[in-house]
């Protein structure tokens, strides 16, 4: 579940740059047919259908593979710094063999 938070999350932000390098503004997006309140969310990280993130794709010119492409990755690169820092972990020792 919080991979999935993260992945919306930063695929809002992408939206976002995406809006503003096109010059528009989220009232702007009244006219492409999303209400500024719900622009908003979906900048803020709301999860969205496909269509949804079809439609946004198709407004902005952009593949959707580069979109969301290195999304899911985030997640995991975030999982593997965590893993890898410095916890207590445990050091097997090894099994001694009766004489």
């Amino acid at each position: 579940m919080q991979d999935e938070t993260r992945f919306f999350k930063d695929l809002g932000a992408r939206i976002k740059v995406l809006r503003q390098k096109a010059g528009y503004s989220q009232e702007d997006m009244i006219s492409h047919g999303f209400s500024v309140r719900y622009w908003q969310k979906v900048e803020a990280g709301k999860p969205i259908t496909l269509r949804t993130l079809l439609r946004i794709c198709r407004l902005f010119s952009a593949p959707m593979h580069k979109v969301v492409r290195g999304l899911d990755q985030q997640g995991t690169e975030r999982r593997t710094a965590a893993q890898k820092s410095p916890a207590k972990r445990r050091v097997q020792q090894p099994i001694k063999q009766k004489e």
